[in-house]
């Protein structure tokens, strides 16, 4: 069985996990990835697509987006920050707006399941929130009128009601595509995850830690964190970060 170990980003642990950057540091750097949950996962799943049943739907997170000399850079995610109290408000805010048919519901604070009937997302490859975190906007803003459109409606009544600064944009994410999966079991208490199908035949166990347990010594198998980092843990290598040497 493969382990195959979620992490935050590494900026986020560094301090107060010592073990696990020694062990790190000592392990196989794995190529990067695109950062964000499809980078860190073994595969790309659909995860609007499991939600729904269907390809007219998405994964909604609500930004902080700000203007610069040359565009617009997201500064913040919502899922790293909002309450629920909060994330009900801008809900509420956005709901108003929505076309008949089109509806959010809500997966976590500051994250939705977008679904509209009758729209087809196939192949718009739009990346996780944290794939654009403090990236050009320009450069990743999916290509599909009729959602740029639904977009822009939103901004405009987010950027209208005082009660959602900072909040301003809600960034779409997660398209339909196969749903073959390749993991045994997953630990993990995130709703995205846990709507993938597990194969018996699979050999990929996935365990989350992007709420980092307490310091200890990392098991043997791959890690990745949501920054696109990753490493490969021997059991040699885990040994060495415990001794010191």
């Amino acid at each position: 069985m493969t382990r195959w170990t979620l992490l935050p980003p590494r900026h986020s642990f560094e301090r107060t996990h010592p073990i696990w950057i020694r062990q790190l540091n000592r392990a196989q750097l794995l190529p990067a990835a695109t950062p964000g949950l499809h980078g860190a996962m073994p595969s790309r799943y659909p995860y609007a697509q499991l939600l729904s049943g269907h390809e007219g739907a998405l994964i909604a997170d609500i930004v902080v987006a700000r203007a610069d000399a040359t565009g617009a850079r997201v500064m913040e995610l919502g899922v790293d920050t909002l309450d629920p109290v909060r994330a009900a408000q801008l809900e509420a805010t956005m709901t108003p707006w929505l076309p008949a048919g089109v509806t959010l519901t809500p997966i976590v604070p500051g994250r939705w399941l977008l679904q509209a009937h009758g729209q087809s997302f196939r192949g718009l490859s739009a990346i996780d929130p944290e794939g654009v975190l403090g990236a050009q906007l320009a450069h990743w803003l999916p290509a599909h009128r009729w959602l740029a459109s639904l977009c822009n409606e939103l901004q405009m009544a987010l950027s209208m009601a005082p009660e959602a600064s900072p909040w301003n944009m809600l960034w779409c994410w997660g398209d339909p595509g196969d749903d073959a999966s390749e993991i045994r079991s997953i630990q993990s208490d995130d709703p995205l995850l846990r709507t993938i199908p597990m194969s018996p035949a699979a050999t990929i166990e996935v365990i989350d830690w992007r709420r980092p347990p307490v310091d200890g010594r990392l098991k043997a198998g791959t890690y990745r964190s949501l920054d696109g980092q990753g490493w490969l843990v021997g059991r040699l290598n885990a040994w060495r970060a415990m001794a010191g040497v």
